[in-house]
């Protein structure tokens, strides 16, 4: 996703479980609900100010942060010693932004499995999850490759690998691309635990499917080769929530939200759904 979509983009420090991380909020007078963005592998939060003003118009508030590992959060890049710190950051940031509004998530990509995860161990937290081209599959991996890295987590967690996404397959947008690769808080690193902890959370979001009961939305592009569709279809079918809706988007890549053709639709989708809601 580009940056310069949206309205004021203010950052600023704060400690989440003894780690300093950067918080971004795009506040709206008078909201309706309040949506916590979960950021992907290798990127930051401010890359969302790209849907902001959408957000914003429709009365939707938006905050975030950087996570274990990416941004301007403390600690080696690309690394995290277990996948539930991403939870527990997750329902600590919840907790400080909890107020009378209705509180809603969005996670992409890595972030959408740490989003269903976190409904999964935290059900009652927020009103609704929306789960953009989610890593729930790992079908793209050998797992001879899945092997090694669970072996190296063990031996030497913190070797680092790069993280094999290619820019240009993340959208059709040439310039998200380009901003892709010249912003400096991007990175293409994983290291040998975190990558093993991403495998095993693909595997676990589905041991724990029957907690997921949470409504949700769940999207993705057929053309999407970072992270297999075929994941975001097996959990929708998994999925025992009542209130459950799933949109494929044809000819779409990973980050549809900035796709040439695509991404109005995509975002009004989003922001349809929750109104729905509210």
């Amino acid at each position: 996703m580009q940056k310069g979509g949206g309205l004021i983009l203010s950052g600023e420090e704060i400690v989440i479980n003894g780690r300093k991380t950067e918080v971004f909020h795009w506040p709206v007078e008078n909201s309706k609900a309040k949506v916590i963005i979960v950021h992907g592998l290798g990127e930051h939060v401010a890359r969302y100010d790209v849907i902001s003003k959408e957000f914003n118009d429709a009365g939707l508030e938006m905050a975030g942060f950087d996570q274990r590992g990416h941004g301007k959060n403390a600690g080696k890049k690309g690394h995290i010693e277990n996948f539930d710190l991403f939870l527990k950051d997750l329902d600590s940031f919840v907790g400080m932004e909890k107020s009378d509004k209705p509180l809603f998530m969005l996670g992409h990509s890595l972030g959408g499995l740490i989003a269903a995860r976190y409904v999964e161990e935290y059900p009652e937290k927020v009103k609704g999850v929306i789960l953009s081209s989610g890593a729930f599959s790992s079908e793209n991996v050998s797992n001879s490759l899945k092997i090694l890295s669970c072996t190296f987590s063990v031996l030497f967690p913190t070797l680092t690998f790069n993280n094999g996404i290619d820019p240009k397959t993340l959208s059709r947008n040439d310039k998200v691309i380009e901003e892709y690769k010249k912003d400096p808080l991007v990175h293409d690193k994983i290291t040998a635990r975190f990558s093993c902890q991403l495998f095993k959370n693909i595997d676990l979001v589905f041991e724990r499917v029957s907690k997921f009961t949470t409504p949700v939305l769940l999207t993705a592009g057929s053309e999407d080769h970072v992270v297999p569709p075929s994941g975001t279809k097996r959990l929708f079918s998994s999925i025992p929530a009542k209130d459950k809706e799933m949109k494929i988007f044809d000819g779409a890549y990973h980050e549809i939200f900035c796709d040439p053709q695509l991404s109005s639709e995509f975002r009004k989708k989003i922001v349809d759904w929750i109104n729905k809601r509210v």
